[in-house]
């Protein structure tokens, strides 16, 4: 994909959606990947949190076991619901979205957010239709 992100940066504006934020799996290495991406050329950051569904999170808890507590606590115990889905802790998908935000700021990178309520912390819109302007 990061090949993918160069060879197109060279003739359009790219967006890299890191989607979703699966905490702690795929967590760590934010900041490696957005310097990755801004090498290829990509203007803009776009990131959202890992929603839960029944379906879909029987599986996650099966595929790793050793997060099992962690994401019992922090989606069925302090999680929110809001349409069919379960949602993270507010204050922390607020944080996690935040790092994310100021890792791309640092890089001079665009940032936006999408489907988690934090519309202030967006530079651009959230969907890259920005770069097309």
């Amino acid at each position: 994909r990061l090949t993918a992100m160069g060879e197109l940066s060279k003739y359009v504006p790219v967006t890299c959606r890191i989607d979703p934020l699966i905490y702690p799996i795929n967590t760590v290495e934010i900041k490696t990947l957005v310097k990755a991406a801004k090498k290829r050329g990509v203007k803009q950051i776009i990131t959202s949190t890992y929603k839960a569904k029944p379906d879909n999170f029987k599986r996650m808890l099966a595929s790793f076991p050793q997060n099992q507590q962690l994401w019992r606590k922090l989606y069925l115990t302090e999680g929110e619901r809001i349409g069919g889905y379960i949602y993270m802790p507010k204050e922390f998908r607020k944080d996690l979205i935040k790092e994310v935000r100021e890792i791309a700021l640092n890089e001079g990178l665009e940032f936006s957010s999408c489907r988690e309520g934090f519309e202030s912390l967006n530079t651009t819109d959230c969907d890259g239709s920005s770069l097309l302007k």
